[in-house]
């Protein structure tokens, strides 16, 4: 009778246990068939190849009728008999300039050659496709990580506002002898670089799905200021650039996630994307960093410039002097000051030092 009651109590764990395996398989299956079918796509389904001189056909449409668009608008322009060009007067109107009531002694002069450089630029990198062919070809370097599939460009914009330097002043930079351009700016607009990448699922280089994902970052604003600083002290002279830690930067990210069924604008993707780029913002710009750019020094400006002419008189000269020991007393004495005055010169600079 025991026996029975064993055998028995034996059989339900197992249907019990064999049960709870089967339904948690079937729950795993019909995820991962929703999963298959929804979200993800064919990890084998050819996409396309980024190369060197090539550019998505997507792009290549948006930027032929941004080209189009300017064209139009110049044409018609132009035969206004305008006195003004069309980047003139957009770069007028946009920075807030008026020809003839605005007053001298301001900075705005200055936000206008910024804009005519900047909206010069932004017409070249429409009318040619270098600058998107070479960014597609950077993204799918193969350093790339290997979880993500081709990297595809589908929109790039350059914006179409000006950064405005709202006012200038100089000031004395503490526990040094030196002084920095302090520089307020504001930039409001909308500069976005769109793609189309897929994340990659499998294991040990045999991927089985891909979950597409569409995205598009955009820098829509900046208001801070930003210092310049003259580094002339040392052997190469450059201009220090650093951000004030007291900045506002903005970004917006818009995303899709899926392949039939999309996730549209996920807020814990696009809140890790901006806490990464506002990162690597503070590590590189915001002061005590920045980024230095050397100036071109004087000496290294001339290196070259001697012609074979002038090497061949040269030795003209070399020749000449050995048979006229008054010219090598000459020169012996013009080095000679020339030290004198050199050492004069490193005590002068070292009691200012010492003062």
């Amino acid at each position: 009778m025991e026996l029975s009651r064993t055998e028995d109590s034996s059989q339900f764990y197992w249907g019990f246990i064999s049960g709870f395996i089967l339904g948690w398989a079937m729950n795993l299956l019909l995820f991962g068939l929703v999963m298959r079918y929804w979200f993800l796509d064919d990890a084998t389904k050819r996409v396309y190849s980024p190369s060197s001189s090539s550019v998505s056909p997507k792009l290549k449409a948006t930027l032929d009728r941004k080209r189009e668009l300017i064209q139009s608008v110049e044409k018609n322009f132009k035969n206004q008999n305008a006195p003004l060009s069309i980047s003139d007067v957009e770069v007028l109107s946009k920075t807030l300039y008026g020809l003839s009531e605005h007053s001298a002694e301001s900075t705005d002069w200055l936000n206008v050659v910024f804009a005519q450089i900047i909206s010069k630029y932004r017409n070249d990198l429409l009318m040619n496709n270098l600058f998107t062919s070479a960014l597609n070809k950077a993204l799918n370097t193969d350093t790339k990580t290997s979880l993500l599939g081709a990297i595809t460009l589908t929109d790039i914009s350059f914006g179409q506002e000006f950064p405005l330097l709202k006012d200038v002043i100089i000031k004395h930079k503490k526990d040094s002898s030196s002084v920095y351009a302090e520089i307020t700016v504001e930039y409001n607009d909308r500069i976005t670089v769109a793609f189309d990448t897929s994340l990659l699922i499998g294991a040990r280089g045999v991927n089985f799905a891909a979950l597409p994902i569409s995205l598009a970052l955009s820098f829509v604003k900046f208001v801070g200021k930003i210092t310049l600083e003259l580094e002339a002290t040392t052997a190469d002279p450059s201009i220090f650039f650093s951000v004030q830690p007291e900045y506002d930067l903005d970004f917006e990210i818009n995303s899709l996630v899926g392949h039939r069924s999309k996730l549209k604008d996920v807020p814990k993707f696009a809140s890790m994307i901006i806490y990464n780029l506002k990162s690597v913002f503070q590590t590189h710009f915001v002061s005590p960093q920045g980024k230095r750019f050397k100036l071109p020094r004087i000496d290294k400006l001339f290196v070259g410039l001697s012609s074979p002419d002038t090497s061949s008189s040269t030795e003209a000269n070399t020749s000449s002097s050995a048979s006229a020991p008054t010219a090598n007393y000459d020169a012996s004495l013009s080095r000679d000051d020339g030290k004198e005055i050199e050492k004069s010169l490193d005590s002068v600079v070292t009691e200012v030092k010492d003062a």
